[in-house]
């Protein structure tokens, strides 16, 4: 298979595996070093060039299977005598409905077969019909609910104006229908029926938030109790019914949105012009810092039993929230009004005071959003054994989505927060102040059209193959297998790449509250059932594994229920040896010979497409990262990307290092480039894994994040969690555009050299969340920009960057028009302070004078015998002595890819398997 035949399956399907081929022995499971795994985009749209997903509308429940409820698909055996089929999951027969025509010719053409059965249906949408026991009401509006930071900072009302500005134009372009809150808050929480609510309205012998109380509690409690009791006392009976009756609204869940208590007592309105006169008659709060009495957490929290306690049967909607500053009283709160905000190595070391009870706090709340009742919330995040895969959240429980548009120089608490957003499918947007054009547009992004929600996604497989995890957004669900199955079907396999302090939820089911075509990718791992040896294996044993992903979703703009059912067929390296194996003298068959095992290898190997086990490994490195108590062990992470690249070239790369002394050029040119490239071969499909997994070492948003606070960590993991492939791949390795005066472009490589192009050149870098213009100039013709904000160039594209722009339009937002958040566009040049974001992603050059060097070394001394261990040492970050001020110096310090490359391939020739 080619990198072509990858992309195509990714378009029909939307599905793209790491490995094509899946292992049948624990020594080839062990040799691939992490887990078979695939990226599965949800609601995948295919490209114009191709059919669309088929549609099935038949009027009644489509043919599942009666034992692992598995639906009916073309890879399905029929037994026409019986009128059943054989599901390929389970290997069990089930009856064909009553009203199913099949052919009855011996040839029978592709249309005479019922859709669901033609090959085209391996990917197909099922129409549901309506559920009786739990139907949907068509005028059931969509929800909003916008919680709105009504802090002025002294001096910066024009920053508050633009941002209620811009709210209240994203809130007269909802669509029409909606139900609308508008909650503002400052050291209080007020609402549209002119309620007013602040912490303290709650007696202290009830619920304690206050920081002074909280050490005296210390000093008689455990710590751990005192969370536990303070999140109980949050959410207990009895404090619920004192908020509600404070709000003005009565507890109680209505069977019809149209009798919703939100909506009598005013907290809600179908009006748009109502919500508009609510925004225009709050009064904001001038702040004489950056960090005032804000209660953001309780904000979140009164929404939150708004939607819970007071809402409707099938409640389905979004949350909100913006916030200027972080949360400094109340629950939830991160810091106190005089404190600096924490740090990553104050989160490791138990420095953040805050941070394990906020963190929890906010947990809790995510787990409300997602219809799980409060005792089950709490149980989850309380105790060491409570896991949210344990039980069903109540059918008919409200659901919501959580978007955070967060606008502060410094931090407000999103670490703590990103839970709210990553467990309900919502987003998070980071901007440095209102006036950003990147805050308008994905306010608006956030804010259109609502398509699919509603989301549940069931994996199933066949015998000998598992589902281990998912990592992505979303929220896990119990396993939707019989208990006697769960062994069988659902892997409990804990690799080196697994947090050692995180609790994890084995289950192939999880939940989405909104769903993003173009940005709901998540990442499934599976396990195999290897046998010991190639000698053990038999061949009537799996030579082919089925997988079926199940997306049922609720699409808004056809008002029905539907099921996106995906299945696929992928071989196992014994299809290879039984489609080889020898026959004997004695008519006996040998399954395992020189043949099969060699075709076996090439079958292995052209079934490994590296750009997916890139980010399959760098999502898995990412949920390392993110725990719940920080982590801080970022040189085991260097060594650990190392060494993983080092044993899977090792053991699959095929790199060989040529003995030729001119390289094994015939034409006798010494270029020390084309030298090397001759020195070491690799075989096709890892040739780039070397250059991916050295931007992934050196990413200061996935892998770097000592340098990064905990907020910007939360913010790219967040995103990074939900891109598809190709974004994924643009945010590891940016790409490079050249843009001469004379209107020619090109793409060049990443190198630090490209600051040496003519003067009027515009270098435009592609970093996905960043479009960065970078252009070059001399003492005579700077342009003329601020040292930080130029979005007013952008926006009223001035001539002197127009051809940066036009090509910016033409040539990258193309692609990426619907990416969430929306490309901040940062316009820098030579010697200019923003110049730092453009020097920060290239890689560091080799001189040549460097490389001649490196190649004249004597062959002993250039490949002297070290260990793995301390060669890999060689590859970790070095600082730099030198010192210039001008901000166009290279801001690596780090090896340059030439070095990366050249010294991982040498230590993949050296190495050992006893190294391990």
């Amino acid at each position: 298979m080619t990198s072509q035949d990858f992309a195509l399956d990714e378009n029909i399907h939307g599905v793209r595996f790491n490995w094509n081929v899946f292992p049948s022995t624990r020594l080839e499971e062990s040799a691939q070093v992490t887990p078979v795994g695939c990226l599965y985009s949800l609601l995948h749209k295919r490209p114009q060039e191709l059919k669309s997903i088929p549609v099935s509308n038949t009027g009644r429940l489509p043919p599942r299977c009666k034992s692992c409820k598995s639906y009916i698909n073309p890879f399905c055996r029929i037994d026409r005598l019986n009128g059943m089929w054989v599901c390929c999951i389970c290997d069990k027969k089930s009856y064909f409905p009553p009203d199913t025509k099949l052919p009855t010719s011996e040839l029978p053409e592709v249309d005479e077969w019922p859709i669901e059965l033609q090959q085209v249906s391996s990917t197909i949408d099922h129409v549901l019909p309506v559920d009786i026991t739990n139907p949907i009401d068509g005028d059931t509006p969509y929800s909003y609910m916008f919680l709105l930071d009504l802090y002025v900072v002294e001096g910066h009302q024009s920053e508050f104006d633009s941002y209620i500005l811009k709210v209240t134009k994203a809130i007269s372009e909802l669509p029409e229908g909606s139900l609308m809150g508008i909650v503002g808050y400052h050291d209080s929480v007020i609402f549209a029926n002119g309620a007013r609510l602040s912490p303290t309205d709650i007696a202290d012998d009830i619920i304690d938030l206050e920081s002074d109380q909280t050490k005296k509690k210390t000093e008689k409690n455990n710590k751990t109790k005192k969370n536990k009791n303070l999140l109980s006392s949050l959410f207990s009976e009895s404090v619920y019914e004192a908020f509600l009756d404070k709000v003005g609204v009565a507890s109680g869940f209505s069977n019809s949105w149209d009798q919703l208590p939100l909506v009598s007592s005013k907290i809600f309105t179908q009006n748009k012009e109502v919500a508009l006169q609510t925004i225009k008659h709050l009064v904001p709060k001038i702040a004489p810092d950056y960090k005032p009495p804000r209660v953001t957490g309780f904000a979140v929290y009164l929404a939150s039993l708004l939607l819970s306690q007071c809402s409707f049967a099938n409640f389905i909607g979004k949350l909100v929230l913006f916030s200027g500053g972080p949360c400094t009283s109340g629950p939830g709160m991160v810091a106190d009004t005089k404190s600096p905000m924490r740090s990553h190595s104050d989160i490791v070391n138990m420095k953040a005071p805050y941070y394990t009870t906020s963190e929890r706090f906010y947990r809790t709340l995510s787990y409300i959003a997602n219809g799980h009742t409060t005792e089950r919330a709490l149980n989850a995040v309380n105790t060491i054994s409570g896991r949210l895969s344990d039980s069903y959240p109540p059918a008919k429980q409200p659901r919501w989505s959580v978007d955070m548009f967060i606008t502060s120089l410094d931090q407000v608490g999103v670490y703590e927060m990103k839970s709210l957003s990553a467990m309900t499918c919502g987003g998070i947007f980071l901007n440095d102040d209102y006036n950003r054009a990147a805050f308008g547009e994905g306010l608006t992004a956030s804010l259109g059209q609502v398509n699919q929600t509603n989301g549940v996604l069931t994996v199933s497989t066949s015998q000998g193959l598992k589902v281990n995890k998912m990592l992505g957004n979303g929220c896990p669900l119990p396993p939707a297998v019989d208990g006697s199955d769960i062994v069988s079907k659902i892997g409990d396999q804990v690799t080196s790449f697994d947090p050692q302090a995180k609790k994890l939820n084995f289950t192939n089911q999880w939940q989405f509250n909104s769903l993003q075509s173009d940005n709901g990718c998540v990442a499934v791992y599976f396990q195999m059932d290897t046998a010991n040896s190639i000698n053990s294996l038999n061949a009537a044993g799996s030579t082919h594994v089925f997988i079926q992903f199940q997306l049922k979703y609720r699409d808004w703009e056809s008002n029905t229920q539907r099921v996106r059912v995906t299945t696929l067929k992928k071989p196992t390296t014994l299809a290879s040896l039984v489609a080889n194996q020898v026959k004997m003298t004695d008519g006996t068959y040998r399954l395992v010979n020189s043949k099969s095992k060699v075709i076996k290898e090439r079958d292995l190997l052209l079934s490994f497409d590296q750009k997916v086990w890139v980010v399959l490994f760098s999502r898995m490195l990412i949920n390392k990262i993110d725990t719940d108590i920080g982590y801080d062990r970022f040189e085991d992470l260097l060594e650990l990307i190392d060494e993983t690249i080092i044993k899977i070239l090792y053991h699959y790369g095929g790199v060989r290092l040529t003995q030729d002394s001119n390289g094994g050029n015939s034409s006798g040119d010494n270029n020390p480039y084309l030298m090397l490239k001759l020195i070491y071969e690799v075989n096709e499909n890892f040739k780039q894994l070397p250059s991916l997994m050295y931007h992934l070492r050196k990413s200061q948003q996935l892998v770097r994040i000592f340098n990064s606070s905990p907020d910007e960590t939360a913010n790219y993991h967040h995103w990074f969690n939900r891109l598809n492939l190709s974004d994924s791949l643009l945010l590891l390795q940016p790409k490079l555009y050249k843009l001469t005066s004379d209107g020619h472009s090109k793409v060049i490589p990443l190198d630090s050299t490209c600051i040496r192009s003519p003067t009027g050149t515009f270098l435009i870098m592609d970093c996905l969340f960043q479009i960065i213009i970078y252009y070059v100039a001399d003492g005579n013709n700077f342009l003329e920009l601020h040292h930080s904000n130029n979005d007013q160039l952008v926006s009223n594209k001035d001539p002197t960057i127009s051809r940066a722009l036009e090509f910016i339009e033409e040539n990258i937002r193309g692609h990426n028009n619907r990416q969430r958040p929306p490309a901040q566009i940062v316009v820098t040049q030579t010697n200019h302070s923003q110049a730092r974001y453009f020097m920060s992603r290239l890689n560091k050059a080799e001189s040549m004078e460097d490389s001649m060097a490196r190649l004249a070394l004597d062959d002993s001394n250039y490949k002297k015998k070290k260990s793995s261990k301390n060669r890999l040492k060689f590859l970790g970050w070095f600082d730099t002595n030198s010192v210039d001020n001008s901000y166009d110096v290279l801001k690596t310090d780090d090896l340059s890819l030439d070095e990366y490359f050249r010294e991982i391939l040498d230590l993949v020739t050296t190495y050992r398997v006893t190294d391990s």
